[in-house]
């Protein structure tokens, strides 16, 4: 009976010891504990949505090359066998046409030969478009409404000018480039 004594006794001193010992652990959550730090707030702060660009006016939106003309237009060049190319910027290109293949639209269509169509477009305010005007007056372009486009301003030409009449015209935002000014018909901007 000792023996079974013991074994009592001994196993209610580890029941006590572990009991002891357990509560010397540290504890199995974060105890919170008092800082001099100023409280913090558990509280999202709340991402602003951004607010969407407004888009541009309908008429200072550039056409892509397959709608800058109507489908009379697309139809004509079709029947001509000039069809879509891309654009190559040129030496003997007017200056401002670089700014066009920048930060505009230049379209062009080409057939087996050298005949080819150009059609560019440049987001461009009417008090730039008077500044620009000015400058290329000053350097021998001029205003020739004989074509029937109000405003078009012809480039000035060289001994060997092929697409004479080229140039420039502006309407509601945007101007425009044109190796003829017949082309302009079928460019819904320019239909009444």
């Amino acid at each position: 009976m000792a023996s079974l004594h013991r074994s009592v006794s001994t196993g209610i001193s580890t029941a006590v010891l572990l009991l002891a010992l357990t509560g010397c652990t540290a504890p199995s959550e974060p105890v919170a504990t008092e800082s001099a730090a100023a409280p913090t707030t558990t509280e999202a702060t709340p991402t602003p949505t951004p607010t969407p660009e407004p888009s541009a006016e309908p008429s200072t939106r550039l056409a892509d090359c397959g709608t800058v003309l109507d489908e009379a237009g697309n139809a004509d060049l079709a029947e001509d066998n000039l069809k879509p190319f891309e654009f190559q910027y040129q030496s003997w290109d007017y200056p401002l046409l670089a700014e066009f293949v920048a930060d505009g639209v230049v379209c062009q269509w080409a057939g087996g030969g050298d005949v080819f169509v150009v059609v560019g477009q440049l987001a461009m305010d009417e008090a730039t478009w008077d500044a620009t005007r000015a400058d290329l007056e000053a350097t021998g372009y001029r205003q020739d409404d004989s074509f029937g486009i109000e405003g078009f301003v012809d480039g000035p030409d060289s001994p060997d000018e092929s697409y004479p009449a080229r140039g420039f015209v502006w309407r509601d935002g945007i101007l425009y480039y044109v190796s003829y000014p017949g082309i302009l018909e079928f460019v819904p901007a320019f239909q009444s």
